[in-house]
């Protein structure tokens, strides 16, 4: 009876092992079996990852070609079929003529299934962008997408990426400038100071600042017309100085002077940039007051003058005009002003006064000298308004002097001319009767 008892135990432990190791293989093959289904989900999970390796230049120019590289490869697991790219750039990017959106490069692979070397899975996209003249400097935004043939249909998004756009204008710049005077004087020297400002985003070098002095009577002095600078970083500023002298023949107004910038970037990209600056000549205006003609040369008459003004120096004189003032030793007749206008150098006008002389003592001289007041008013070529008080000497001779200098007839003179007019009426009035006498006959 044990014994078939223990016979009975036996199965029973025999039948319980058997149902366990069943039960382990079938939980083995089910282990199995989503281990295949997620080594195959994990296989066919291709990523698609894309880099922008480059821009040339950088940054660019308004106006200039772009050119941008991108790398592209298979991140994840499986392949991608037939894949194409498009690149999508914004105003002011566009496609330079004959350059495609789309660029197709095939079937894109993944190193960790198909291939040992990742360089093997990477596919560079290259696109040649024009940048607009009227770009500001600034980022500007491409975007890239792509579609698979057995994958991605529909449009697949990358990120964004930012391309830097600066204006040679705008990188390196003449914040300022000065001349020391304010105004040279032609035929003299003063210093110009050009205060450039690095105001982009990179460090400048090889600076070349170059003043363009033909045709404009200005000289260096001391060094040539062009500076360099060997680097200025961003954000700082520098002085370019020189010394010029002033032609002797230089008139007073604005001279144009152009200025050419060259310059390189940390890339040795370069750059030209062409300003013009202005700078002011001054040149003290000269003129020349003179007593042209007179016709009162004694006391108590009135008479007429001229007074001629002359422009002797190297400006103009703009809206000019004289003016006669009443003194003690004569008056003025009417009007007392006159408007000459716009005289150049070495150009005149003149201007008529009449005048009575008063009775002026002589202290037992033959002349004397009375000084006429004149105000000249006028501008110079920069409008600044001038009133200057001259005189100029009107010479007066008693009545005797007058005559003896033959500037007025003397008494006999004035019989002699009465007794010409005596005699030709007498020879008139004969002549006269002897044609009425022969019309009677």
């Amino acid at each position: 009876m044990l014994i078939k008892k223990e016979i009975e135990k036996n199965k029973l432990f025999k039948i319980l092992l058997l149902v366990i190791s069943i039960t382990v293989i079938i939980t083995l093959f089910l282990v199995s079996l989503n281990f295949v289904s997620a080594s195959t989900n994990i296989i066919d999970f291709p990523m698609v990852h894309a880099v922008l390796i480059g821009q040339t230049p950088d940054p660019a120019e308004p106006g200039n070609i772009v050119e941008l590289r991108f790398n592209v490869w298979n991140n994840g697991s499986g392949i991608l079929e037939n894949v194409n790219f498009e690149l999508i750039p914004e105003w002011p990017l566009s496609f330079v003529p004959g350059q495609d959106a789309k660029i197709n490069v095939g079937d894109l692979k993944t190193k960790n299934t198909y291939s040992d070397k990742a360089e093997d899975t990477v596919v560079l996209l290259f696109y040649r962008l024009q940048i607009d003249p009227k770009a500001d400097s600034g980022t500007y935004q491409v975007k890239l997408e792509y579609t698979s043939k057995n994958k991605y249909s529909t449009v697949q998004k990358l990120p964004v990426y930012k391309i830097r756009v600066e204006s040679s204008t705008s990188l390196l710049d003449i914040e300022s400038f000065e001349t020391q005077p304010e105004k040279i004087k032609s035929g003299d020297t003063g210093k110009l100071l050009l205060k450039l400002t690095n105001k982009g985003g990179v460090d400048l070098k090889d600076i070349k600042v170059k003043l363009d002095l033909i045709g404009t009577e200005f000289s260096p002095i001391g060094s040539t017309d062009e500076k360099l600078i060997n680097e200025l970083q961003r954000g700082y500023s520098t002085m370019a100085e020189y010394k010029l002298l002033a032609s002797g023949d230089m008139k007073a107004k604005e001279y144009q002077i152009p200025v050419k910038i060259e310059f390189k970037d940390e890339k040795n990209n370069k750059y030209t940039k062409n300003n013009t600056i202005t700078l002011l000549i001054d040149s003290s205006p000269g003129y020349l007051l003179n007593l042209e003609q007179t016709s009162v040369y004694n006391p108590n008459l009135k008479g007429k003058i001229i007074i001629s003004l002359s422009n002797i120096g190297q400006s103009d004189l703009k809206y000019t005009g004289l003016e006669l003032e009443d003194t003690y030793d004569y008056e003025v007749l009417g009007k007392n002003n006159e408007y000459l206008g716009n005289l150049e150098s070495d150009d005149y006008e003149t201007a008529d006064f009449e005048i009575f002389v008063k009775d002026i003592p002589f202290g037992g001289l033959d002349k004397r000298n009375i000084p006429l007041k004149l105000k000249v008013y006028y501008k110079d070529s920069y409008n600044k308004e001038y009133t200057d008080e001259k005189e100029v000497v009107l010479p007066i001779y008693t009545t005797s002097a007058a005559k003896k200098y033959g500037l007025v007839a003397g008494s006999g003179s004035k019989w002699f001319i009465v007794l010409i007019l005596i005699v030709v009426l007498i020879v008139g009035y004969i002549v006269y009767k002897k044609r009425k006498n022969n019309n009677h006959k």
